[in-house]
């Protein structure tokens, strides 16, 4: 992973093999606090996988 430092700073918008924008994703998995989601280049084929963490709590609605 050539660009991997580049890729985890930018958020994941591009490929970390050949840096190439035209990546895709599937969908996301969750268990506990860790999502996962397998992503592939269509340039170059490549494909990883993105981990994600519970990092913070947003409050939508508070009870009565």
């Amino acid at each position: 992973m050539k660009y991997r430092t580049e890729y985890l700073k930018s958020g994941g918008i591009f490929c970390p093999f050949c840096h190439c924008e035209d990546i895709e994703g599937a969908s996301v998995d969750i268990v506990g606090s860790i999502a996962s989601q397998e992503v592939s280049c269509l340039r170059c084929g490549a494909s990883w996988q993105n981990e994600y963490r519970l990092t913070d709590v947003v409050t939508i609605d508070e009870p009565d």
